[in-house]
């Protein structure tokens, strides 16, 4: 029987989880064991929520954190946990516990992963339930990252990642940088499924413009050694066949670029210690 870990990073929407659990429904062409794990990060409210909530769900496991790391780092600190713990299981899947990433294709990644389990299943994201202005500057993020990265990316947190994965994704240095982007720079086979983003069950929406900009140097920070050099390239280029008028401008958006990368590189976003100091942040 394969094991399969639904871990759910969490900061106080347990009225979403809760709904969230309820809906959970697998229908795999295999037998399988689905367990839950929540990383509470440092939530303010906290309430206990049953072990067996249905038939689809075995158990629920919950990790308290003493301090708020932030959704991504929430997610590898659930993945690390379950390594170091020695926890059997063979796929974990990621997502939201707000409804956004829609349980609705659970189904459908696990039966992708029966039929390749040793493949990465990343949920790109089709339709947004966003405004039209963020949408556009979303666009606009992803036309930027690919120019430097040659990379299109349009996914989050919603994976299913083998276990033979998530060992090689511990040891990059890249991860606690960034989740989603640290996946995209594994050179391990990846099969890709379309999703719609779903609608919070509970509040407002999380997102805003402030949050999209360091999502952006977050991506950037990962691939920053192909982002300077294809920097100086561009350069180059611009500075060699461009008018000096759009020479100035696109010169200064580079270098803007350049020295805000190389910047928020050269912070904590990629520092190893996270695991030396990682369960003293967990209180059970």
């Amino acid at each position: 029987m394969k094991i399969i870990f639904i871990l759910l990073p969490l900061y106080n929407d347990w009225e979403s989880l809760t709904k969230l659990i309820n809906k959970i429904e697998i229908k795999a062409k295999q037998k399988i064991k689905i367990n839950l794990l929540i990383v509470n990060d440092k939530s303010y409210k906290n309430f206990k929520i049953g072990n067996k909530t249905n038939q689809s769900i075995s158990r629920i496991k919950i990790i308290n954190l003493k301090k708020n790391i932030g959704h991504d780092r929430a997610i590898v600190s659930g993945l690390y946990y379950l390594i170091k713990k020695n926890i059997i299981f063979d796929s974990v899947i990621t997502m939201d516990s707000d409804g956004e990433d829609d349980p609705k294709y659970l189904s459908k990644i696990i039966n992708m992963n029966l039929k390749n389990p040793n493949d990465i299943i990343v949920c790109k994201r089709e339709k947004r339930n966003e405004s039209l202005t963020f949408k556009t500057l979303y666009y606009i993020h992803l036309i930027v990252t690919f120019f430097f990265t040659y990379k299109w990316l349009n996914h989050g947190g919603y994976n299913l990642l083998p276990k033979k994965t998530i060992l090689a994704l511990l040891k990059s240095k890249t991860i606690w940088g960034n989740y989603s982007a640290s996946i995209e720079r594994l050179k391990i086979k990846k099969k890709f499924l379309n999703t719609n983003k779903g609608k919070r069950y509970f509040g407002p929406s999380q997102t805003s413009f402030l949050k999209l900009f360091f999502h952006s140097l977050n991506i950037m920070t990962v691939f920053k050694e192909k982002i300077i050099l294809n920097a100086f390239i561009y350069s180059f280029l611009i500075f060699i066949f461009s008018d000096k008028s759009f020479v100035l401008l696109t010169m200064l958006m580079i270098i803007f670029l350049f020295i805000t990368t190389a910047f928020y590189s050269l912070s904590l976003r990629e520092h190893a210690s996270w695991k030396k100091n990682f369960f003293k942040n967990i209180s059970y």
